[in-house]
């Protein structure tokens, strides 16, 4: 049901989208997500940080719009189930490094560990129940709601790191977030293991 609201809110823009860039598939966009990794790392250490935290947002953005696109145009797809857990954590990944030595380390080890395990725990399941229709797999992953809001959080951690190269307290804040953000991908966890199933 939340997926459904997600979906109808963002209908104007992503019917547009589909209608205006027809060739252009969900997976394209997800694709595009990693690819951005590269020129947002290499922007930050050449310390154009602005520059850098625009193409942060800008992979976000495609992520809020790759799922909706996928389900208005029919075209969800094993490939898209598999890359996208896979962009998000390898784009919080490189987000968060970016700030080594910024905020505490076992806080950096500990959410990057748990994001490893989680993504190593999809690779499994995805490996398992390929012979399963991808979007019953979509909907399944789609209910763990402790995974979105995990995730929102951590986009929140490295919007705010980025925030702090100009105000020293909101890098404080994002470190809280990051704490929020271990317990919620703890939970997430545990409930990928509970439902898991063959």
């Amino acid at each position: 049901q939340e997926t459904r609201r997600v979906d109808q809110f963002l209908e104007p823009l992503t019917r547009w989208l589909s209608t205006t860039f027809p060739r252009v598939t969900p997976n394209w966009y997800t694709s595009l997500r990693i690819l951005l990794i590269i020129p947002m790392v290499s922007l930050v250490w050449h310390g154009y940080w602005l520059s850098g935290f625009a193409v942060f947002l800008l992979s976000a953005f495609l992520d809020l719009i790759d799922g909706p696109i996928a389900r208005l145009t029919n075209s969800v797809s094993a490939l898209g189930a598999l890359l996208d857990p896979l962009a998000d954590k390898l784009l919080f990944a490189a987000a968060i490094l970016l700030f080594i030595g910024s905020i505490n380390m076992l806080v950096i080890g500990l959410i990057i560990g748990l994001e490893a395990i989680l993504l190593t725990e999809h690779l499994i399941k995805f490996t398992l129940l390929r012979h399963e229709d991808a979007e019953k797999r979509g909907r399944r992953q789609s209910a763990n709601i402790w995974g979105k809001i995990k995730f929102v959080s951590e986009m929140l951690a490295v919007v705010l790191l980025f925030g702090g190269r100009q105000w020293a307290a909101l890098t404080s804040l994002a470190e809280y977030v990051l704490v929020i953000s271990c317990i919620l991908a703890t939970c997430s966890l545990l409930r990928h293991v509970l439902t898991f199933e063959r």
